[in-house]
């Protein structure tokens, strides 16, 4: 961790239990933080002994993936022209009434908040100022340049030309060149929500805490006006030029004749949240709100009664129920029947004063109505899902406990979302969890105020974020939660670089102040130097700190100027020394949430000089798009001591090199592979003149050791599916799901299991599943539809009676545990044959009588987590595989009594891989090993793991 730290001192090799005070003694930071980590540590393996590598308790199981559609807004040009936008930077557009759905690529994950349209442009604005608008009916989008990263909640127009935006911090944007460029404005106001202009000066905001804000001069100055509410104001509605409705919090809604002069508050049958408004005349008008409160007025306002919308459209946001993606289902609560909705829109017939009939109203759930076109009054239609959400709740991995509170979508994560869309095809879902050390800077609340707000401790923050790893399509088995997977393979076997650390002589004096050249760390001060890598890949480089990278200021302003590439930096404060302090040339980083959440690392610069004052820094440069100036995401910038030649800022990585930093501290790097934000910390000391790392007991050389200062787990979430169209299926849920330990013996501890599999579009087989036992029957079932089949053995005792049963040469078939509780008897052997994949995945077979599991004309096969025992002596090979384009055979138990043949492989065209297992007998990779025959390996590659207890019998 980045803190001003002296060392840290905690070492799990030591088995320490308890940091111990002694009176009168000195207690440093160090002794704290050890007590702190071995507390951690402690819990944190109790959790992985307990739980296993990765699961979610069954009544808060969290992480959860969701296709879904969260509609945000929507804009009814007319009859059979729609446009909804939603989150993730998802805009649904409709030319046929909603009877097909295409999603514009609009080049944002940002979540759309709202839709206006006038003279034949239309224009969608979201979060991070993003501004888009259309010309020409939707074929394209033009991307304006806003000149805010603030959040943008309503957008109005007049004409092709005249615009007006409201978002957070009061902005308020106008255009009179159709968003060719936008001039900025301040209301007053802390944030708004909604705005209407009746012409290109006349108009009328409104927003949090009651508040209503009328402008006379197109935007440019606005007045307040007392609304008669403390509410917060989301939604606007507006007849003509006088009649003015507005909506909020608690059910309120207010009313204005006087074209927003004075307001009166309407009577309401109830107090939900109301997030639209819309009129369609002066007297008939419907308020939409959370928990699918929908109401109706015919009398301007002055009565509102509850509406019906059709029920057939709830489905679209399920309940969460013990075990599911719990936290799927409507904000207003889990269990919750109804969405909430969030836009609705009303045909206009052009004159201005309403009069349209019908409209449309979208919300959560995936689903939107067709209202007052006749008999139903209302019509449900199904959008199409296209974004990913993630349900709340909990989840262990490694033992690091994760939390989400709310339910949040891929490209906009409580931790750091990935910033873009899931592109089109398969990915494996993975949860990255590491620790992220946070300080005063990015944490101003941590500081005591009644103090005056001194820096004092720091913080570890846990980060918990979903991360895409595409699977290829060239591989037809990767389709399944225990699927082999290279990059997934590559997480879970790691081989970082390694960095190894001394202290070195100098050769003589250099002048009487000097220490003397017997110490190798020279400096009068004692350092925790830190040593970090700042890009990796095929040119990796770091950057070092002798303060441990804790040299760090709060950063309040970020202006850039292109021109001169340059960057002016307004720092809230400096150091209150010259060792804390910068000096020209020094290297600084700017970073800020967004970069150090997700790329763990920010952008270098040369800091030059100062500028009007000692707070403004000027930096060669200039940052990447918005970083560092979205001050909501607590930019700073960081100092370090490198100072390489010419216009580089980080020195590279050359391993087998020892690299002086300074004053006899030298480091020599080891390869492997280079991630941005491995550090290692080496604590220098001026009574020894040495640097405290360990040393080869033989050798007394530095021993190089991994990175210690991030600790990455990863587990398994689920498989998820996207069409070039845009639209999303999830395919398979990954998630290990675990009773509390008082209801192990509850008999609905197996319904988390089956609730999980059923939601990965898997048949569960056992009682209560939906086959009670398996044959060749239901396997032929399941591939009716899709020529593809995944079958689950729910946990308990499970029998099948000599199965064959062939694929088509194209199917796939997964054959798995739902659970480490599943047993198989076989009552005669089983044969499977002619699939383009196939999956054996977490089984306990044990086989009657000679025969055994025999697997022939395949094309990729993966066996992992079998377990093979076979109770007669002699017969067939307890698993025979023949015939397949590749293989890979791993974390299996094979128990076949000698001299029986264990495993015969045989017929591997291509890569073959047999590692981690535990062979009981011979295994073969040509034929019967006892038969006089050369044995070949196998065609392409094989590569075998030495295992407890295996023999390998060549033929003669």
């Amino acid at each position: 961790m980045k803190g001003d730290l002296s060392r840290t001192t905690f070492d799990p090799a030591h088995h320490y239990s308890a940091v111990r005070l002694q009176q009168g003694r000195i207690v440093t930071d160090a002794d704290w933080n050890e007590q702190a980590d071995l507390t951690q540590h402690r819990a944190r393996l109790t959790a992985r002994d307990v739980i296993g590598p990765s699961g979610a308790p069954f009544d808060a199981a969290g992480f959860g993936l969701h296709a879904d559609t969260r509609a945000l807004a929507v804009l009814a040009l007319n009859d059979n022209v729609v446009w909804i936008a939603a989150e993730d930077g998802a805009l649904l557009g409709t030319t046929n009434g909603g009877a097909t759905w295409d999603m514009a690529d609009l080049g944002t994950a940002a979540h759309l908040r709202a839709l206006a349209t006038a003279g034949g442009t239309v224009w969608v604005v979201g979060d991070g100022g993003v501004i888009r608008a259309s010309s020409d009916g939707g074929l394209s989008w033009q991307v304006q340049d806003s000149g805010t990263l603030q959040s943008l909640r309503g957008v109005t127009a007049v004409d092709a030309w005249h615009a007006w935006v409201v978002g957070t911090d009061g902005i308020v944007l106008s255009t009179e060149d159709g968003g060719a460029t936008w001039q900025a404005a301040q209301s007053g106001t802390a944030r708004l929500r909604a705005l209407h202009f009746v012409d290109t000066v006349n108009g009328l905001a409104v927003g949090l805490q009651g508040a209503v804000r009328v402008t006379a001069d197109g935007g440019t100055t606005w007045k307040a006006v007392d609304s008669g509410t403390t509410a917060h104001l989301l939604s606007v509605a507006c007849v003509g030029t006088e009649r003015i409705w507005a909506a909020g919090y608690d059910g309120t809604i207010i009313h204005s004749q006087d074209g927003g002069g004075t307001w009166m508050r309407c009577d309401t049958p109830s107090t939900p949240t109301l997030r639209a408004i819309a009129f369609a005349d002066t007297q008939r008008g419907w308020a939409a709100g959370d928990d699918g409160t929908f109401w109706m007025t015919v009398d301007g306002g002055n009565y509102w009664m509850d509406d019906s919308l059709e029920d057939t459209a709830w489905m679209g946001a399920p309940a969460a129920g013990p075990g599911s993606a719990a936290g799927l289902a409507p904000d207003s609560g889990a269990g919750a029947a109804r969405a909430s909705l969030r836009g609705i829109s009303l045909l206009d017939d052009g004159s201005g004063e309403g009069g349209g009939t019908g409209g449309w109203v979208v919300g959560d759930g995936g689903a939107a109505w067709r209202i007052g076109n006749g008999s139903p009054d209302s019509a449900a239609l199904a959008l199409p899902a296209v974004n990913l959400a993630i349900a709340p709740g909990r989840y262990y991995v490694d033992g690091a406990l994760c939390e989400l509170d709310a339910r949040v979508t891929y490209g906009n994560q409580a931790d750091g979302g990935a910033g873009a869309r899931l592109p089109p095809g398969a990915h494996l879902m993975v949860l990255h969890v590491w620790e992220r050390h946070v300080s005063a800077l990015q944490a101003p609340w941590i500081r005591e105020v009644a103090l005056g707000g001194p820096d004092t401790a720091t913080r570890a923050q846990m980060m918990a974020q979903v991360r895409a790893l595409p699977l290829a399509d060239a591989s037809p088995a990767e389709w399944t939660c225990g699927s082999y997977s290279p990059a997934w393979e590559a997480l879970m076997h790691p081989m970082p670089g390694r960095l190894a650390a001394r202290a070195t002589p100098q050769p003589a004096n250099r002048n009487l102040c000097d220490i003397a050249a017997t110490a190798g760390y020279q400096r009068l001060e004692n350092q925790l130097y830190r040593v970090e890598v700042h890009t990796g890949g095929a040119a990796p480089t770091f950057k070092w700190s002798r303060e441990n990278g804790s040299v760090a200021y709060a950063v309040i302003g970020v202006t850039v100027d292109t021109g001169l590439q340059q960057t002016t930096v307004r720092v809230a404060a400096r150091g209150r020394d010259e060792a804390l302090d910068l000096s020209a040339h020094d290297r600084v980083e700017l970073v800020d949430d967004t970069s150090e959440r997700w790329q763990r690392a920010g952008q270098m610069f040369e800091y030059l000089a100062d500028g009007d004052d000692e707070n403004e820094l000027i930096l060669a440069g200039v940052p990447a798009a918005g970083l560092g100036q979205d001050l909501s995401a607590h930019p700073l910038l960081r100092r370090w001591e490198q100072r390489p030649d010419g216009a580089a800022h980080v020195l590279p990585i050359e391993p087998g090199r020892w690299i002086e930093l300074e004053e006899g501290v030298e480091i020599r790097f080891a390869a492997g592979e280079w991630r941005p934000g491995d550090a290692w910390q080496i604590p220098a000391r001026t009574i020894t003149g040495d640097v405290e790392w360990p040393r080869d007991p033989d050798t007394g050389d530095a021993v190089a050791r991994a990175p210690a200062c991030i600790r990455d787990a990863w587990c398994r979430l689920g498989i998820v599916e996207v069409e070039h169209d845009g639209a999303l299926r999830v395919l398979a849920d990954c998630r290990e799901i675990f009773p509390p330990l008082t209801r192990r013996c509850d008999p609905t501890v197996d319904e988390p299991v089956r609730e999980v599999t059923r939601r990965g579009a898997c048949l569960t087989i056992g009682k209560g599943g939906d086959a009670d036992r398996l044959d060749a029957a239901i396997i032929a079932r399941a591939l009716e539809e899709s020529g593809h089949a995944c079958l689950c053995f729910l946990p308990g005792d499970h029998v099948i009676e000599s199965l064959e049963a062939a694929g088509t040469g194209r199917s796939r078939l997964s054959l798995h545990g739902c659970g480490p509780t599943a047993q198989i008897r076989v009552r005669g052997g089983m044969l499977l044959a002619g699939f383009a994949a196939l999956e054996l995945r977490d089984l306990d077979l044990t086989f009657d009588d000679e025969r055994g599991l025999a697997l022939h004309k395949m094309g990729d096969v993966q066996i992992r987590g079998l377990t093979i025992t076979r109770r007669a002596e002699r017969g067939a090979p307890c698993l025979h595989v023949g015939d397949a384009r590749s293989l890979r055979l791993s974390d299996s138990t094979i128990a076949c009594t000698m001299p029986g043949v264990a495993a015969l492989l045989e017929h591997i065209q291509g890569d073959c891989h047999v590692s981690d297992n535990t062979l009981s007998g011979i295994l073969g990779f040509y034929g019967d090993p006892g038969a006089c025959r050369p044995m070949p390996c196998c065609a392409a590659c094989m590569k075998a793991a030495a295992t407890p207890d295996w023999s390998w019998a060549p033929a003669t």
